[in-house]
This record gives C-alpha cells, sequence and structure tokens, in this order.
C-alpha cells in the first residue's frame, strides 16, 4: 500500500511516499497526542491521509502463497539454503567482511545477477522464464 501526500520544500510541491512525519510531527508540537491519546491521533491522521483499510492477514497469506509457487519452481530450490546464503553472501557489497549485524542493501538486479552466477557455478541449466522469476523471488522477499 502506497500512500502518496503533497509535501512542500522550498516553494516546490513534492510527491512522498506515505512517510511524511509533517502532520505527525505537527500534532506531537501542539500537544494533540498528548491531550487525545495514541488511538484517537493515529486515526484523525489515518482519516486525513484518506488511508483505506487493508487485511494484513490476507497480505501474508498472498505473499507466503507466491512464495511458495516460486519455490516449487525456481531451480534454486535444489541448492542447499546455507549454501545459497554463503554465496550470496561472499557477493555483496563487503564480500567475507558482511556480518549480520551490519545493515546490507541488495538491489534487485544485483540480487538476480548473484542467483545467475550461482546458478552458473553449479553448471545449472535455467529457463529464461527461470531468470525472470528470480526478479519475483525478490519481490516477494523484500518487504520494504
Amino acid at each position: 500500500l502506497l500512500v502518496l501526500s503533497a509535501t512542500f520544500a522550498i516553494g516546490q510541491r513534492i510527491a512522498t511516499m506515505g512517510n511524511s512525519s509533517l502532520v505527525g510531527d505537527t500534532m506531537n508540537a501542539c500537544g494533540c497526542t498528548g491531550a487525545l491519546g495514541f488511538e484517537t491521533s493515529a486515526k484523525a491522521l489515518i482519516r486525513f491521509h484518506s488511508i483505506a483499510p487493508w487485511s494484513a492477514r490476507e497480505l501474508v497469506k498472498d505473499n507466503l502463497r507466491r512464495q511458495g509457487d516460486l519455490a516449487r519452481r525456481s531451480p534454486l530450490h535444489s541448492i542447499p539454503v546455507a549454501d545459497g546464503l554463503s554465496f550470496i553472501g561472499g557477493r555483496v557489497k563487503g564480500g567475507s567482511h558482511v556480518r549480520p549485524w551490519f545493515p546490507v542493501n541488495l538491489a534487485r538486479v544485483e540480487f538476480v545477477e548473484i542467483c545467475v552466477e550461482l546458478l552458473n557455478s553449479r553448471g545449472m541449466t535455467y529457463s529464461p522464464r527461470d531468470r525472470e522469476e528470480l526478479f519475483q523471488i525478490f519481490d516477494s522477499m523484500d518487504f520494504d
């Protein structure tokens, strides 16, 4: 769910995606959140931004179903998870210096290129469709 709102910066109107804190910061600064309470303030913000309710449970269930379908079809399913993670971890910026407590950004295209390299290193055959589905695999895991 992406919510676009208008924000002004140096006299120019720009679009932001949902996480603009302008209204929330203003409500906190003027004491509205303290006086009205979190629930009431949150409901006011939701109404103010016209955010429609949605079922998180359905979203998660759909995503898990999609992940399962992709896992069954992808040639990656025959590679042990530990081997795949080790391979990807070694190729991500920072290589063997990557530690689990440091945040690492992995772009969609980079993920696909590394997975293709992994498949090639194992001598595995894959189709153009399999390669395209690697993008879908990345999308099914990327939650932010």
